[in-house]
């Protein structure tokens, strides 16, 4: 309840950025993709060009690198990499949940600095917040955070596959199914107007990733995401 805001609110101007990587959801993780992801980011950070990376989440692993034995988080390696290889670049912090989760990345980020020798608060990221728990502790998530968050990302075909797990009980839902048009759900224009009333509160950005899975010619299914046309959708592949 308290009056805050993040540290860059004030002091930051929007940012332009030449290059927008998804290492979530497009990454081919070969070690020549390594090296030339790294190569590219290097390139871009000589020329002075802005960098965006969304990483890949906590609960991945990259076998091929370990420490004591055990594989490393894949979140982390992209991180240090990306990081080693072009200091300004902005972190997108994938899904995040609740305000536990902000905190232990804010440990990680304060870690990262002193092992690569950047200056205390120079590592900037962006918290995505898509899902009923990431809303719900979405103001706790930038406070746990503001000492390097700089915007809010909110993907909606993220939140209607939330809302859809829950309604149908199931453990796992087909990605294929989130290009249906989510801002036809009512759920996800509330979900939508509480973020944005939080971002403007504590002075942040607030980023709203497009529905659109494909290109600008490809058709887009326009109903709404129910059990109704999941089910279509799973009798039309058997």
């Amino acid at each position: 309840a308290a009056e805050w805001a993040v540290v860059h609110a004030k002091t930051e101007e929007e940012p332009k950025f030449s290059h927008d990587y998804d290492l979530e959801y497009r990454f081919v993780p070969r070690e020549e993709s390594f090296r030339d992801f790294a190569e590219d980011l290097r390139g871009a950070s000589v020329r002075g060009e802005r960098v965006r990376i969304r990483i890949r989440g906590l609960e991945l692993e990259e076998s091929r690198f370990s420490v004591g034995g055990r594989p490393i988080a894949a979140a982390f390696y992209d991180l240090v990499l990306t990081l080693a290889s072009a200091p300004s670049a902005a972190i997108v912090l994938p899904r995040m949940e609740s305000y536990l989760e902000a905190r232990f990345w804010a440990e990680v980020v304060r870690d990262v600095e002193m092992s690569l020798g950047f200056p205390r608060g120079s590592v900037r990221v962006e918290a995505e917040v898509a899902t009923v728990g990431g809303l719900a502790e979405a103001e706790e998530i930038l406070f746990e955070l503001k000492d390097a968050v700089g915007a809010l990302s909110f993907d909606p075909r993220l939140l209607g596959i939330d809302l859809l797990k829950q309604e149908s009980s199931a453990p796992a839902i087909p990605s294929r199914h989130a290009i249906s048009d989510p801002w036809r759900n009512p759920e996800t224009a509330s979900a939508f107007e509480a973020l944005w009333k939080v971002a403007a509160r504590r002075g942040v950005r607030l980023h709203s990733r497009s529905p659109r899975a494909q290109s600008e010619g490809d058709a887009v299914e326009s109903r709404p995401l129910s059990i109704d046309a999941l089910r279509e959708q799973v009798l039309c592949c058997f």
